[in-house]
């Protein structure tokens, strides 16, 4: 059993490294493995269709303040 994600078999993130800090992890389907993305890129693709979910936006509006924006800190934790 891994213990580590890099020991994963269906995880395509090389390289590991220090720049993708602040990537989040997705499954791709096309190459069936975990990968790592900008969050920007995240949210770019889940608004493609013109929809992003209302309970997303709600709880944003709730957690978020809107002129803060530019101060966002994203921690994903560590492993």
């Amino acid at each position: 059993m891994a213990t580590r994600l890099r020991d994963l078999v269906d995880l395509d993130v090389a390289p590991l490294t220090a720049a993708k800090n602040r990537y989040i992890m997705r499954y791709n389907s096309t190459s069936d493995k975990f990968d790592l993305i900008p969050f920007d890129t995240a949210l770019s693709v889940s608004a493609e269709d013109g929809d992003i979910d209302d309970s997303f936006v709600d709880q944003l509006e709730v957690e978020v303040e809107p002129r803060e924006g530019a101060n966002f800190k994203y921690d994903g934790g560590s492993f």
